[in-house]
């Protein structure tokens, strides 16, 4: 593919002029930079995304980073979500013209001081349930609790996994998403976030539970009508 670097633009030009955005696309492990071909965007994409994601769990450790087409809505996902058993610590930068590279996402660093509030919290790989929830106690800024739910296909393999605990105000700002990276192989990779408000060390388990469902609930109600 023939690529030909245009001078720098600003997205309100591109949409103009009917051009769309040109970005990098790649995906890798446990290294700081990637690079591939340059791919033109869907007309609702107008930010080039640079993600970074460290995941920790049962002792093994795993950084990825991807560059891809994006929104706008993306560039705000940085933070932490944690479960009992699995952390994950992201961060999403962008930048809005042809081909260009976005600065390299620094990471969240742990943080351990309990901060009051607690979430219900379970992981599970290779699966969409989440059972047998216990109670977790957030640290640092992770004011919110969050079910999320990560799903990737690859050629003829699909992997899901399903964490409910705590995270931090970006995440959830972000929200859900399906995305697109290439690497070795094209993944597809779909993330279904759902927040609420973490409470404090003396509210009933239930409350926990009760909050969540009824956001899940509202969240249907919408998508529905």
């Amino acid at each position: 593919m023939e690529l030909v670097r245009c001078r720098n633009s600003s997205h309100n030009e591109q949409l103009k002029t009917g051009h769309y955005l040109w970005c990098f696309f790649c995906h890798d492990y446990n290294v700081d930079n990637c690079s591939d071909s340059a791919f033109l965007c869907k007309p609702e994409e107008d930010v080039c995304v640079f993600e970074r994601m460290r995941s920790i769990y049962d002792g093994r450790e795993e950084v990825t980073i991807t560059k891809r087409c994006g929104k706008s809505n993306e560039c705000s996902r940085i933070g932490t979500i944690r479960s009992s058993t699995k952390t994950i610590f992201v961060n999403t930068t962008c930048c809005d013209y042809n081909v260009c590279q976005a600065p390299l996402p620094t990471l969240p660093q742990a943080n351990d001081d309990e901060n009051g509030l607690t979430c219900p919290a379970c992981f599970v790989p290779n699966s969409d349930r989440c059972l047998g929830r216990s109670n977790l106690k957030c640290t640092g800024n992770e004011q919110r609790c969050i079910h999320y739910m990560r799903t990737e296909k690859r050629e003829s393999a699909t992997t899901t996994e399903s964490l409910h605990g705590c995270t931090t105000d970006g995440i959830c700002e972000a929200g859900s998403g399906l995305t697109y990276a290439k690497g070795q192989y094209l993944r597809n990779i779909k993330t279904n976030v759902l927040c609420s408000s973490a409470v404090g060390w003396g509210a009933p388990p239930y409350t926990l539970l009760l909050s969540m469902t009824l956001t899940f609930s509202m969240v249907t109600l919408i998508i529905s009508s």
